[in-house]
């Protein structure tokens, strides 16, 4: 029962909010946290923004800035105060700073007797904290990323954007959000061990990563069922799963394609799913190498889609840029290329390399690797049985990189923060 005398299924006792519209394609690990402690039997209030104009409303399939949704694990709230006025650009702005956006959350927070509130990001941290505090509730902050790093690689195409992004800015805003959490989440070991060595307590930075969820009945073998007519391609076939953008370095793979090429090595092809602002340049780049019959640019997979078009595949590719943002974060897809069978075949980012090393999973290219260098390490792949690495990197997700193991740490968490 909230405060205002609205029944709720259960006593409600987690807050999660998030700077974005939700439910949403992209905030998949909100839902998943949300679901995990709604299995617990705790309660799920999800406070979020509310913008029409949002290109990725996932289930919100209209224009309407509907207030209140019913999920299946969770209640969502959406922030409206002024919505339909010339100043609700200025309501809604997501700056960490906004004070009608605090003031909401406090009231809201009142509203539905939270216990633990939960910031799903660094923009919603001081917000969640004030608003948490207020009422001597204990708070989490969901560190995803780097956040500085972050702040370099996006456009500044405003005034705005320069001040919210700059590099100064970001980091007093994170040791600002790190002081006030009762309790800070990260997703590798390497994140954490930035923080810690940065001064944040040892005890209260946990590990809750990015891995996937597995079926009851999910077997450690590869299943050749999940394969598909809809995908597959000639020859040793190298699969890219994911967003596209310049940080991706896809660049990398394609000129190893045609490399390969003109070597007369025309067993090898590379299927890019994904949508993204560098598909047009990496598309050019083919017609220019002439390897357009090497590669094949799928678009955006359905989730359903996407173990079929993993299993069309041989080998599951990461070729990201290793800088500061990809060196203290590890993207799904290692998963999902593991729990796939897949072997792995990735540039040399902290985390990637120390999971593929210990699960023996794959080959780590060299840094800043050459054309050449990319191609040594697809025929070491090719050499080295790929069957056998993508089974021990199956083996792996079965046993420990799954979701059970972090959904157990997320509940310890709510459990220990929990007021008496």
């Amino acid at each position: 029962m909230t405060h205002d005398g609205t029944e709720t299924p259960d006593e409600c006792t987690a807050g999660f909010v998030v700077q974005n519209n939700f439910p949403v394609d992209r905030e998949v690990r909100t839902r998943r946290i949300a679901k995990t402690l709604d299995d617990s039997r705790d309660s799920v209030v999800v406070f979020a923004r509310n913008t029409a104009e949002d290109p990725d409303r996932g289930e919100i399939a209209d224009e309407r800035r509907t207030r209140r949704e019913q999920l299946s694990y969770a209640i969502v709230r959406r922030f409206s105060w002024l919505a339909s006025t010339p100043v609700s650009g200025l309501v809604l702005a997501p700056v960490p700073v906004n004070p009608v956006w605090t003031l909401w959350l406090l009231l809201e927070f009142y509203r539905y007797d939270i216990d633990v509130a939960i910031s799903g990001d660094l923009m919603a941290g001081v917000p969640t904290a004030v608003a948490a505090k207020l009422l001597g509730r204990p708070m989490v902050i969901d560190v995803r990323e780097n956040y500085v790093a972050l702040a370099k690689t996006l456009p500044t195409d405003s005034l705005f954007d320069r001040v919210a992004q700059d590099e100064r800015t970001v980091r007093a805003l994170e040791r600002v959000t790190l002081w006030l959490a009762d309790e800070v989440w990260v997703v590798v070991e390497e994140r954490r061990e930035q923080l810690v060595e940065a001064g944040v307590p040892a005890s209260k930075v946990t590990v809750v990563s990015n891995t996937p969820e597995l079926p009851a009945t999910e077997s450690p073998e590869r299943d050749a069922d999940d394969a598909s007519d809809e995908f597959g391609w000639p020859g040793l076939t190298l699969v890219y799963l994911g967003f596209i953008n310049e940080y991706r370095g896809l660049d990398l793979l394609l000129d190893a394609v045609a490399a390969m090429d003109a070597n007369g090595e025309a067993d090898v092809h590379l299927a890019i799913a994904g949508e993204g602002p560098h598909r047009a340049q990496l598309e050019t780049r083919c017609e220019r190498l002439g390897i357009e019959d090497h590669v094949t640019f799928v678009g955006w997979v359905e989730p359903s889609q996407a173990p079929a078009f993993l299993a069309a595949g041989d080998v599951g590719v990461i070729p990201h840029v290793v800088t500061p943002l990809t060196t203290y974060t590890v993207p799904n897809k290692l998963f999902d290329y593991m729990r796939a069978g897949l072997p792995v075949l990735a540039t040399d980012m902290d985390p990637v390399r120390r999971i593929v090393t210990e699960e023996e999973c794959g080959v780590i290219l060299p840094r800043d690797p050459s054309d050449s260098e990319v191609v040594a390490a697809i025929r070491e792949l090719e050499a080295s049985g790929p069957a056998d690495l993508g089974d021990n990197g199956r083996q792996a997700v079965s046993r420990r990189y799954n979701w059970d193991h972090d959904a157990q740490r997320v509940r310890a968490t709510v459990s220990e923060l929990r007021p008496e």
